[in-house]
């Protein structure tokens, strides 16, 4: 830029002020900078919906295993989920839980005489929904609901591990919140915004 300047004094006898011209020429070079920085972020960017999408659909493909191993669904799996972790549960005692109760759930209905002695130990309300096909969900709360009024901590842990399985003892501090308080949980998992539609399951 300096030597332009030189080179037109000694040319044209006269000074050019070239301070314009130096303000465009960094602005230029702001520019390319800013270009270039754009194209960094947008790249960034797109790696990371990309990264988004791929785990929104590896959650999307858990939930919907695990619901129907469960015999929930899809939204009710998710709600149960969030509301199982903020107890201390892990999902793999949720899954094993479930399954177990469903599957238990579904032999009361179809008569058989064990599964009907298991929720008849809960009360005639527990096994009257075991027995006429109600939703696992509606059949867990009132299962929770027994539990959660219950004193005799040894006879509910002896009745969840009944039902439940090996997981019915790590059920045990979400069964004590009864169904108001697993219930309060699960909206606040739809309220987080934490549970997919199934848009984004399939």
């Amino acid at each position: 830029m300096a030597e332009t300047q030189r080179k037109l004094v000694t040319r044209w006898g006269f000074q050019v002020d070239l301070k314009p011209l130096q303000k465009m020429h960094v602005a230029i070079a702001e520019l390319k900078s800013g270009i270039k920085g754009l194209s960094l972020e947008a790249g960034a960017a797109a790696f990371i919906l990309f990264e988004m999408a791929e785990t929104t659909a590896k959650l999307g493909k858990e939930a919907s295993l695990n619901a129907q191993k469960t015999g929930l669904s899809t939204d009710s799996f998710q709600e149960m989920a969030f509301a199982a972790k903020k107890a201390g549960i892990d999902s793999e005692s949720l899954v094993m839980a479930m399954a177990k109760l469903n599957r238990a759930t579904f032999e009361a209905k179809t008569g058989n005489k064990e599964a009907i002695k298991s929720f008849m130990q809960l009360g005639g309300g527990v096994a009257q929904a075991a027995m006429s096909g109600k939703p696992t969900e509606e059949v867990f709360m009132k299962i929770a609901d027994r539990i959660a009024g219950m004193k005799d901590q040894s006879a509910k842990t002896a009745l969840a591990m009944h039902i439940f399985g090996r997981a019915g003892f790590q059920m045990l501090p979400m069964l004590n919140k009864g169904s108001a308080g697993i219930k309060n949980m699960m909206e606040e998992a739809k309220e987080l915004g934490l549970v997919l539609d199934s848009d984004a399951i399939k």
